[in-house]
C-alpha cells in the first residue's frame, strides 16, 4: 500500500494499543450488563465489516487507514469473545456444546478457506480490494441478518420481557458511584 516502515510499525503499535483498548470496553459492557451481549456481537460485526468494506477506499492514505485499522481491531477484539455467549444465549444450555461445535466448524471452515478465496480473488482481478469488499461484505450481511433477527424477536415478545438489562441513564451511573 506503499507505507514506510516506519508507519506501518506505529500503525502496528497503534493496533496493539486498540486492541487493549477493545478487550477493557468488552469487559466493561459485560459487567455492567447495560447492553445485551447479543446486541454487543452484532453492532461489532456490522462496524467491522463496514470498515473492512471501506478500507480499499483509503488509497494508501496513512491518516484514514490508520483509523479504519483501528475501528477493526477495536471490534475485532469484543467480537470473538462474544461468540461463544451468544450461542449459549441462543440454543440454551442443554445444546451449547453441539452448537459451539458447529459455530466452530464453521468458523474454522471460514478461516480456512479465507487465504485460498482471497488469493484467488486477488489473481483473478489483479487488486486486492475485491478481497476486502467480499469479506467486509460477509460480516456486514451477518451482522445485518442478526441484527433484523434479534429486532423481530423483540418486537414479536413485547418490549421489555427481559428485565436482566436496564437501559443506562447518567443518573443510574453516578448513583452507582456514590
Amino acid at each position: 500500500m506503499g507505507i514506510p516502515k516506519m508507519n506501518a510499525s506505529i500503525l502496528m503499535s497503534m493496533i496493539g494499543l486498540s486492541s487493549f483498548v477493545g478487550r477493557c470496553t468488552h469487559r466493561l459492557l459485560a459487567n455492567l450488563r447495560y447492553v445485551p451481549p447479543k446486541l454487543v456481537y452484532v453492532f461489532n460485526t456490522t462496524v467491522e465489516g463496514t470498515v473492512l468494506m471501506l478500507l480499499p477506499l483509503t488509497k494508501g492514505n496513512y491518516n484514514y487507514m490508520a483509523i479504519i485499522s483501528l475501528l477493526f481491531r477495536l471490534c475485532n477484539v469484543t467480537y470473538f469473545p462474544l461468540a461463544a455467549v451468544c450461542v449459549k444465549q441462543s440454543v440454551g444450555v442443554d445444546s451449547f456444546p453441539k452448537a459451539f461445535g458447529w459455530f466452530l466448524l464453521c468458523l474454522g471452515t471460514g478461516i480456512s478457506l479465507d487465504p485460498y478465496l482471497g488469493g484467488l480473488m486477488i489473481d483473478v482481478t489483479y487488486n486486492y480490494d475485491v478481497s476486502f469488499l467480499v469479506a467486509g461484505g460477509c460480516l456486514l450481511s451477518s451482522g445485518s441478518i442478526l441484527g433484523a433477527k434479534l429486532l423481530h424477536r423483540r418486537i414479536k415478545a413485547g418490549r421489555h420481557t427481559n428485565n436482566t438489562y436496564k437501559i443506562c441513564t447518567t443518573v443510574d451511573v453516578i448513583q452507582t458511584q456514590d
